[in-house]
């Protein structure tokens, strides 16, 4: 037992060294306590990502900073930065909220946004917080991690108000747990989280019909890998109308400016011929071409070449790779793991007897889920219709699934 906690502890500290690392590497630290000073901190969500091994190309900066008001405004003339009209984010310039608290400006092209705290000390900030997995915190003088039990939440998936009495009266706090459990099958949380979190659906109804300027932050909990946990929450309640707007699905994913990522609509039709000749090529006489452009995908993910062919293509259904055709292996990997970079979940099935793109998808950034529990939440959250049909083999070298009454073969479950 000693030995166990002994090679636990040594496990957590490896993991805190790498990520102390890791920002040390990303985060332009000098620049910004030039502007800010050594009592600065970066909070949020882009700990929790780096912890999770998620994506960060797209995730902001959250900083809080102990410098006053009147420090900051001239160090921010110094390094280059001009006061801007708007409060929006643009390059090299800045600009208040409207309560003069909070700054929005962006550096190297990311976004940033620094909160003025005064000399509150960090336990109060980390009280005034959401959820204990977004209030990780990094010292950007002294280069080290803060509270490191948060972190832990983080690495462990555990959703955690910091104060339930606090988020019980803000729904943002409510909506901030929300995102999380829409993104994250996985994700563990104690029966006081949900129950403050049940108790609180009529006030975010009531937030989202007084504010419709905010529906797209609901927009973002209805179109993920868990939504469906999320959206049950609202079963039996008035809902106001706030979900005739909200789409269902994502209706293109994000990649870098190497791909192409339309929606079935906006295709054009000559790309669609070379996606179908690719296709022909890539899977032969095993191609079902009813699988290609059926009700279920909605968008298309591509790459061409200099003489405008497509080389490389994912057939998409929400956030879920149905399909995969390219001239290469490299190409395949490539274009997946951009989809894994640039969104927080991407994920696939694949049949268990075709080790050679279970392989390649690996290799991409997808991992298998071998919980039976989480693969069947995934499906049938995913498609409600697979309830009661789902069955699980937990024999062999890898968890599969069948449906039943289903020719299928048995299908193993990828995730990013």
């Amino acid at each position: 037992m000693e030995s166990t906690e002994r090679s636990q502890a040594t496990e957590s500290n490896e993991k805190v060294l790498s990520i102390e690392r890791q920002l040390i590497e990303i985060l332009p630290i000098q620049e910004i306590t030039d502007m800010f000073g050594r009592e600065t901190f970066l909070i949020g969500g882009f700990v929790r990502d780096l912890a999770l091994g998620k994506n960060l190309v797209n995730s902001d900066f959250d900083l809080m900073t102990r410098m006053p008001h009147e420090q900051v405004i001239p160090n921010l003339h110094r390094n280059g930065f001009i006061e801007g009209d708007r409060q929006e984010f643009e390059e090299d310039k800045y600009s208040f909220n409207s309560g003069g608290n909070i700054i929005n400006m962006m550096m190297r092209g990311r976004r940033m946004q620094v909160g003025l705290v005064d000399q509150l000390d960090t336990d109060t900030l980390i009280s005034l917080g959401d959820i204990t997995m977004n209030c990780c915190a990094f010292d950007l003088g002294n280069q080290k991690l803060l509270n490191l039990e948060m972190l832990s939440d983080a690495i462990n998936k555990k959703l955690i108000f910091c104060s339930p009495d606090e988020a019980r009266k803000d729904s943002w706090k409510i909506i901030s747990a929300l995102k999380q459990i829409s993104r994250m099958p996985d994700l563990v949380a104690p029966k006081e989280t949900w129950e403050v979190i049940k108790s609180s659906i009529t006030p975010v109804i009531d937030y989202f019909a007084n504010n419709p300027s905010e529906l797209p932050e609901l927009q973002k909990i209805c179109n993920n890998l868990n939504s469906r946990e999320v959206l049950n929450l609202f079963d039996g309640y008035d809902t106001k109308g706030i979900f005739d707007s909200i789409k269902s699905q994502k209706p293109v994913l994000e990649t870098s400016e190497k791909y192409k990522s339309v929606a079935i609509e906006s295709l054009d039709s000559d790309i669609r011929q070379n996606i179908i000749n690719l296709a022909k090529k890539s899977y032969g006489r095993r191609l079902d071409l009813d699988k290609l452009f059926n009700d279920k995908i909605n968008s298309v993910v591509y790459e061409i070449n200099n003489q405008n062919e497509v080389i490389s293509c994912c057939l998409i259904s929400g956030e879920r790779i149905y399909a995969i055709a390219s001239t290469n292996a490299d190409s395949i990997v490539n274009l997946v793991r951009d989809l894994c970079q640039n969104n927080y979940s991407v994920w696939a099935t694949i049949s268990q007897s075709n080790r050679y793109l279970i392989d390649l998808a690996q290799k991409a950034g997808l991992k298998l889920i071998e919980n039976p529990g989480i693969i069947e939440k995934i499906l049938t959250n995913n498609y409600p219709e697979y309830i009661d049909r789902v069955l699980i083999n937990e024999q062999g070298r890898h968890v599969t699934f069948t449906k039943k009454d289903s020719d299928d073969t048995e299908q193993v479950l990828l995730v990013s």
